[in-house]
């Protein structure tokens, strides 16, 4: 018959307390004030890398429309890269005249137009999403072979 091992316990080593002020201001005292101007807030201790200086790692995506922050520099998001994959245009093309579709932003509390599409039985009521569609049909439309059906053919 086995029995279980007793548990042995060690006591703790010895805890150093912890000096919030006195590392906060050692912290304080490393810091560059004149380090990246306008990236980094000292009184924040926020820092926002700025996406057109040469010394941030991050860029934005290569199509000149597109708002998309990458982690590396001279690279496609995904959706313009899926886009281009099925364009017959070349990368220096696509990257200069696609348009990329802004997204639909609204303050808090305020109400979006509604989608674009009427149908028998009336105006779909629901929220814009994208393209002056709702989730739904905006949905709906993308999963169409051919998505060069106007809004007004819809889906």
């Amino acid at each position: 018959m086995t029995s279980t091992a007793p548990i042995a316990t060690e006591p703790l080593s010895d805890v150093i307390p912890f000096d919030l002020t006195a590392w906060t201001n050692w912290l304080q005292d490393q810091v560059d004030l004149l380090w990246r101007p306008g990236e980094w807030s000292q009184q924040a201790w926020f820092f926002d890398g700025d996406v057109d200086n040469p010394r941030t790692s991050a860029s934005k995506c290569i199509t000149t429309s597109c708002w998309t922050v990458m982690h590396s520099r001279g690279l496609f998001c995904r959706h313009c890269l899926e886009l281009h994959k099925t364009s017959t245009l070349s990368k220096e093309e696509f990257t200069a005249t696609y348009e990329r579709p802004r997204r639909i932003r609204t303050q808090w509390g305020t109400e979006r137009e509604p989608c674009a599409l009427d149908g028998p039985s009336g105006r779909c009521e629901r929220p814009a999403h994208c393209g002056q569609l709702c989730r739904t049909h905006y949905s709906r439309w993308r999963r169409l072979s051919d998505q060069q059906v106007t809004v007004e053919e819809g889906p």
